[in-house]
């Protein structure tokens, strides 16, 4: 849940963008410099991968690539950096894109070796100097069999944006298979002038009095001490893991119907549980949880690809002995004050925090909370049966991620850096997250005293 804030202005084409380098923005400028640090990194990857029956019609495809990478700008953009030293984005002429092609057809079904293929693909890592951020391959396993991989680097294109993409591709390519062409609307605006406009915000006194509400709230926030099965490497990794949990169907809808009750949002409860987690497995009790928001509040960014994504650091006070019932309202009032201060960019907020800087871990929080309840975007190719085909990236940027799914029931899903963390770690750590979660739906009013300790999470070493 995102509450609508009100301080919004209108962003309007900017002009003369061809005259000039064109500055990243804020998300953008903060995956550069991480690609600095770890070239080549496959924690900044978006890797989605179908596999096509059907006639594929090779040119009406390639057709619909070049419009869709003519239509959002990202695609086709390039970074360099000026003679001060400054990054800066380059974005090419509209060109003919054509998807990589693999023709397997003539080897056997084990020298294809399919999975090993698309594993070197997207590990293969994007020059973003040289080479736009977004590719396509198509693996030809006969006539009417094939699969496709798509790959985007995480500074054209976040989460949001996937869904535009999948949806415009399969309309590109029904128009071109049909004969008549798709006609989208048009674009208000083009990514650059989003960046444009947020280097100008940045000045501006709404975006200091977001940035004094951050530094008030964030200030002499402690680091996250887990215990960890491994010594914490010098510098941080980016290996992961995954491990998952549903909770049972009763459950799910204990959960949600004590948020209803409670004022609260599915994600506000499942975050106050995880919030007194980790309480007890590192003892401490203030807590600072990141969590991603889409910061697209504005109307004319709905439909554009590009990296929007912001992130907020939710800090919970667990200090005091209060029940279930005012940890949620506590819970309540950060998620909403966060989210009238969401559009202060995150990378500036270190920036301006001035934190001791520390190469091992995320800076401010090593644990982030995604909550997911909307149907993942199919793709729709007419004549085709798409079926996607599911890609592990086996990479995080945080010690531990929990991904919530909740469509019809809930599901957890606990990624964790393998170089810190076993599964059966992470395994108890999500089985103790639905013991909360029990607790909590039993009786709100419990003071979280009387909730027990798990055994065994202090074990391991810090």
């Amino acid at each position: 849940m995102v509450r609508p804030v009100a301080h919004v202005s209108s962003i309007r084409p900017a002009k003369g963008l061809a005259d000039a380098p064109i500055p990243l923005s804020s998300a953008q400028l903060r995956i550069w410099f991480s690609e600095q640090l770890h070239p080549g990194n496959g924690a900044y990857v978006i890797a989605m991968g179908y596999r096509l029956s059907g006639p594929l019609d090779f040119d009406a495809m390639t057709r619909s690539f070049s419009e869709l990478v003519t239509r959002h700008e990202p695609l086709r953009t390039t970074f360099g950096v000026s003679n001060d030293g400054i990054p800066f984005q380059a974005i090419a002429p509209a060109t003919h894109a054509l998807p990589s092609v693999v023709d397997l057809r003539e080897l056997s079904e084990e020298k294809r070796e399919i999975p090993l293929r698309i594993s070197e693909e997207m590990r293969r890592p994007t020059d973003l100097n040289l080479e736009p951020a977004f590719r396509a391959s198509v693996y030809r396993l006969s006539l009417s069999e094939n699969i496709l991989l798509l790959l985007i680097h995480h500074i054209a294109c976040d989460g949001w944006s996937v869904p535009v993409l999948l949806r415009e591709l399969g309309l590109l390519y029904e128009g071109e298979v049909s004969g008549e062409r798709a006609t989208l609307p048009a674009l208000p605006i083009r990514y650059a002038d989003f960046a444009l406009w947020q280097s100008d915000w940045l000045k501006s006194h709404e975006a200091a009095r977001q940035l004094a509400y951050w530094q008030h709230q964030l200030s002499g926030g402690a680091v996250l001490a887990l215990p960890l099965d491994r010594p914490r490497p010098s510098v941080q990794t980016f290996h992961a893991a995954r491990t998952e949990l549903a909770l049972p169907n009763g459950l799910s809808r204990a959960l949600i119907e004590l948020g209803n009750r409670e004022h609260c949002t599915l994600f506000m409860v499942i975050l106050a549980a995880l919030a007194v987690l980790l309480h007890q497995y590192s003892g401490q009790t203030d807590i600072m949880i990141g969590t991603p928001v889409a910061n697209r509040n504005r109307p004319e960014l709905e439909g554009l690809v590009g990296v929007f994504i912001n992130t907020l650091v939710l800090r919970i006070d667990l200090s005091h002995d209060v029940v279930w019932r005012q940890l949620l309202r506590h819970v309540f009032d950060v998620c909403l004050d966060a989210y009238d201060h969401q559009d202060f960019p995150f990378e500036k907020l270190v920036g301006h925090l001035r934190l001791e800087r520390d190469v091992s871990r995320a800076p401010l929080f090593q644990v982030l909370i995604t909550f997911r309840d909307s149907p993942v975007q199919e793709l729709v190719l007419p004549g085709l049966s798409v079926v996607p085909m599911p890609l592990d990236a086996d990479t995080t940027k945080y010690d531990l991620r929990i991904v919530v799914d909740a469509l019809e029931t809930v599901t957890l899903t606990a990624e964790y850096n393998i170089e810190l963390f076993e599964a059966s770690t992470a395994e108890r750590m999500l089985e103790h997250l639905r013991r909360l979660l029990e607790d909590m739906a039993a009786d709100v009013s419990h003071s979280l005293s009387g909730v027990p300790r798990p055994k065994g999470c202090d074990a391991g070493s810090i």
